[in-house]
């Protein structure tokens, strides 16, 4: 019978391996800001840092590489040996679920047990309809500003060069302004081909089994530097994906670059846009139709940008991942990600962006 229980020792070494993350997880949970954040994931990133800085392409290449080798390896050797069956088969897949799922946890995912931005700031007050078209008339006079003074938008071989190290510092003086996190170093790359991340529903992702964020280089232009600093927020530790598109907003808007600037109020647009749609659609077309041809035109051509990468199975994904938000504490799920033009519009009442 010992013999036949050490001839899965892979099962026990990861039930093991699952339950030393489950006292580790509770045991940080109590105190995540304190203890996991400041004494442990800080620490992870420095020593990220002086071990890969110096590789530039991915490392989830090396990652899919390495599983994708232990997969085909582990059942070649089943076939070899004649010892495949089905139910051993899901076993083992079992098994490597049960791995990332703990290594998730540990190199990040404590981090949502930290206290909540909007907490932070305390936003909280009234929102209504007067004050949400009050901020689109007023959103469309910034777009209409900054549209009119840029010409051209970078192309993603001057992205590649720049846009990640001037990010850096803007990432890190939010962080410090709203006193929510160390100026930690941040790893952010494109990813090809273009449309990887698309086709699981994603622009971007932080990828915690190599420490390292990407965005997808078939990302329309003007969405990447709002959509890298997005990806940043969570390298810093953040995790609630509607505090980092209002993080990933202040970042862009902190920036002396119109393009960075314009990157923010085209993702706020959008998602007033589609708030819009559903509050008053014969209105909705009527302010659509009122932008400026340059605004409209970069409107469409991000759409179609985004449509012309097939989704996989958008509906399960998309309620596999409302459910991974809600399991880790973010009650509003997916939804989180629209309440960008709320938390600005309370934080301009609390002076905390200038109106």
């Amino acid at each position: 019978m010992f013999k036949d229980l050490i001839k899965y020792w892979w099962f026990w070494l990861s039930v093991l391996f699952f339950l030393l993350s489950y006292f580790w997880i509770n045991c940080c949970k109590i105190e995540a800001e304190a203890y996991y954040y400041s004494r442990f994931y800080v620490s992870f990133r420095q020593v990220f840092e002086l071990l890969f800085s110096s590789i530039k392409f991915p490392l989830i290449y090396i990652w899919i590489g390495v599983l994708f080798f232990v997969v085909v390896f582990v059942f070649v050797r089943f076939l070899i040996k004649r010892t495949w069956s089905f139910a051993k088969s899901i076993l083992f897949l079992g098994c490597i679920c049960l791995f990332h799922f703990s290594l998730f946890y540990i190199l990040w995912g404590i981090n949502y047990a930290g206290k909540s931005l909007i907490s932070r700031l305390n936003l909280k007050g009234d929102y209504n309809e007067c004050k949400f078209y009050f901020e689109l008339d007023s959103l469309k006079a910034r777009l209409i500003g900054l549209r009119s003074n840029i010409t051209e938008f970078p192309k993603l071989n001057e992205y590649n060069d720049s846009l990640k190290f001037e990010l850096e510092p803007l990432v890190h003086s939010t962080f410090v302004e709203f006193n929510i996190g160390k100026a930690l170093p941040l790893s952010c790359k494109f990813i090809h081909p273009k449309g990887f991340l698309f086709f699981w529903g994603a622009s971007g992702v932080y990828w915690p089994f190599v420490g390292e964020a990407y965005v997808d280089a078939g990302l329309h232009s003007i969405q990447m530097p709002y959509t890298m600093a997005h990806e940043m927020s969570h390298v810093m530790g953040w995790t609630d994906e509607g505090e980092c598109n209002l993080l990933a907003y202040m970042i862009c808007k902190n920036s002396n670059k119109l393009i960075y600037q314009y990157s923010a109020e085209i993702a706020l647009l959008r998602y007033m846009l589609f708030d819009l749609s559903v509050m008053d659609f014969p209105y909705y077309k009527l302010f659509r139709a009122s932008l400026p041809n340059l605004i409209q035109s970069d409107l469409d051509e991000i759409n179609i940008n985004i449509n012309s990468y097939p989704e996989f199975l958008p509906w399960l994904r998309n309620y596999v991942y409302d459910i991974f938000l809600k399991s880790n504490g973010i009650t509003e799920g997916s939804r989180s990600y629209s309440y960008l033009p709320k938390w600005i519009v309370l934080m301009k009442e609390r002076g905390l962006i200038k109106r």
